[in-house]
């Protein structure tokens, strides 16, 4: 198991250090600690949605630990990309959603299709949540 986790680590590591180095390029050096913060939120909405697709359609073949690290190691590639080609705004969108789901496939050992509607359903579930943040923000509810 120690090794199934290798890869995962060293992409969130490769991330996490790419972010930090980007913030202190930027001056934002708190930039990692904004992701780090985001993950806490993520990864168990990530992984519910994993899980319920895997229930639903892809079926079960990796531990919670391995594709916890999995998604773990999928977010912090995709978002040092999207730190590094934000400027580039809709074509950087683009390559960051490119990333999010060919990494997303490949650590998580899924078919390209279903990390595309992985990702389509987390990305959904990720913007409902942010909508009802922002209601409860408001009071609106």
């Amino acid at each position: 198991m120690l090794s199934a986790l290798r890869i995962p680590a060293i992409c969130f590591v490769v991330g996490i250090l790419g972010i930090a180095a980007f913030g202190v390029i930027t001056a934002e050096p708190l930039l990692p600690l904004y992701f780090l913060a985001q993950y806490v939120v993520t990864l168990p909405i990530g992984l519910g949605i994993f899980y319920l697709c895997c229930l639903l359609w892809i079926g079960f073949d990796a531990p919670l630990v391995l594709n916890a690290a999995a998604l773990l190691g999928t977010y912090a590639i995709a978002d040092l990309v999207g730190v590094v080609v934000e400027p580039l705004s809709y074509f950087g969108w683009v390559i960051w959603i490119v990333t999010y789901i060919s990494v997303l496939s490949q650590l998580l050992d899924i078919e390209l299709v279903d990390a595309i509607y992985v990702a389509l359903i987390t990305g959904f579930a990720k913007f409902v949540l942010a909508l009802i943040l922002v209601a409860l923000y408001y009071g609106a509810i």
